[in-house]
């Protein structure tokens, strides 16, 4: 077994452990612990704060003048939990009739001012993924006709392979770091009494497992093709 092989298997391994560690939500990460300062943090209502509209006055020729409003804003979704033993919960009564509601998701809406930071990094995490899913189809196709043409134990194959196995890896590792930047920016934002503000669930784990099965299938080509020129040059 070559030393790549023995590598992309024990990172395999522990990729496996990982995904089967983090599916454990640890639900001590919250931006509340129910006590009663933290509690005047909470739920209030009220108008919609100035810095959320955007007042745009246009003049007539006539001497008249309109005023027009518009909301620039931008949204955040979280993932949020109630926090288990607590004596509160989110209650509703229509006709006498009262039903508890619980939240799974939120929505927190931010004034557009000072939010274009996160436009640009959404945009640039956009285009990168763009381009790594555009590569990893090129190299699909190439993949694809080398095995049409019967080329199967050579070393272009498990190249191809091979950087196919590390931009999925990449992918899923570029998503858990910026899966983890966002929930703590999140926590700045948002703060809700008897419920936690929860990480991101895990929806790509096949990505880094199925990456390094790539990986490791890349270098069990490769030896089925040393294995092969052994017995060409024996023959």
């Amino acid at each position: 077994m070559n030393k790549k092989l023995k590598l992309y298997c024990s990172l395999f391994v522990v990729a496996l452990i990982w995904v089967i560690v983090s599916q454990i939500k640890i639900t001590h990460y919250s931006s509340s612990s129910g006590n009663d300062d933290i509690k005047q943090d909470g739920w209030s209502y009220g108008k919609m704060p100035e810095s959320y509209i955007t007042r745009d006055t246009v003049y007539s020729e006539g001497g008249g003048m309109s005023t027009s409003a518009t909301w620039r804003t931008v949204k955040y979704t979280v993932n949020v939990k109630h926090v288990t033993g607590s004596k509160n919960y989110l209650l509703s009564t229509v006709n006498g009739n009262t039903t508890m509601v619980d939240l799974n998701t939120v929505d927190v809406i931010l004034p557009h001012e000072g939010q274009n930071a996160y436009i640009v990094s959404v945009i640039i995490i956009g285009l990168l993924i763009t381009i790594v899913v555009i590569w990893i189809l090129c190299l699909v196709i190439k993949l694809i006709r080398s095995i049409r043409n019967g080329e199967i134990f050579v070393s272009k194959v498990a190249r191809y392979l091979e950087i196919v196995g590390i931009l999925l890896s990449s992918l899923y590792i570029f998503g858990e770091i910026v899966s983890c930047i966002w929930y703590h920016t999140t926590l700045k934002y948002i703060h809700l009494v008897d419920y936690y503000v929860m990480p991101e669930q895990d929806k790509d784990s096949l990505l880094i497992l199925t990456g390094l099965g790539l990986m490791i299938i890349s270098q069990i080509i490769l030896m089925g093709k040393d294995l092969k020129d052994e017995q060409d040059l024996t023959i």
